[in-house]
């Protein structure tokens, strides 16, 4: 059963014990309702987690993308936004990862049980994990693409003057203008974060509960 970690922007699998993800001595019935369990009880705790985080990811993003010449401190960007934008200004694009955190949690979900069953090995070994983690990252980076692409713009809005789209779906609509592949910026990095994050994540947690 995999249940999950979200930051402001990104979303990683948490898992339960390896017995009751592959089923023990508590049969199918039970499973299925640990299952949806997880999931919805994940869903809540990621929406949680990116309302929490969500302020500090804002400033973080516009520090990453300001100039040289004008990038402000931590303090500076914080004053910034409080007084040009207001408090609301800190969740600017955050409907985004908040749509996203479902999809994010159900591709994951069934891209990481499918993977461990079809692998050729034991799914409770150490490289099975692994693996499955790491075919779960690049497989949930199909929506996490988009959702931090359309987050990202709408963060950095009022830094390039304010114009353009105001929210996610009219962002997502600009973004594929020329095209379905705007929606897609930044895939391959992306896939190059999530895939590795998300094989170690899952490697490292089994690990530490030896």
């Amino acid at each position: 059963v995999v249940g999950f970690r979200v930051s402001a922007t990104r979303t990683l699998p948490i898992m339960t014990s390896l017995e009751e993800e592959h089923g023990g001595e508590q049969g199918h019935g039970h499973g299925e309702a640990s299952g949806w369990h997880h999931f919805v009880a994940g869903t809540v705790g990621g929406i949680s987690l990116v309302f929490v985080g969500y302020p500090m990811d804002t400033i973080k993003v516009r520090l990453q993308t300001a100039t040289a010449a004008m990038r402000p401190s931590v303090w500076q960007a914080v004053r910034s936004t409080v007084k040009h934008e207001g408090f609301l200004g800190f969740y600017r694009g955050v409907l985004s990862p908040l749509a996203g955190v479902p999809p994010q949690y159900a591709i994951s979900f069934g891209s990481r049980g499918l993977a461990s069953a079809l692998l050729p090995m034991d799914p409770t070994s150490m490289a099975s994990l692994w693996i499955a983690g790491g075919i779960s990252g690049a497989v949930t980076t199909i929506v996490t693409t988009p959702v931090e692409l359309a987050k990202a713009r709408l963060q950095i809005l009022h830094d390039r003057g304010g114009g353009g789209p105001r929210d996610t779906f009219s962002m997502l609509r600009t973004a594929m203008s020329g095209g379905t592949r705007g929606l897609v910026t930044g895939f391959g990095i992306t896939m190059l974060r999530d895939v590795p994050g998300s094989a170690i994540y899952y490697g490292a947690y089994e690990w530490a509960k030896m």
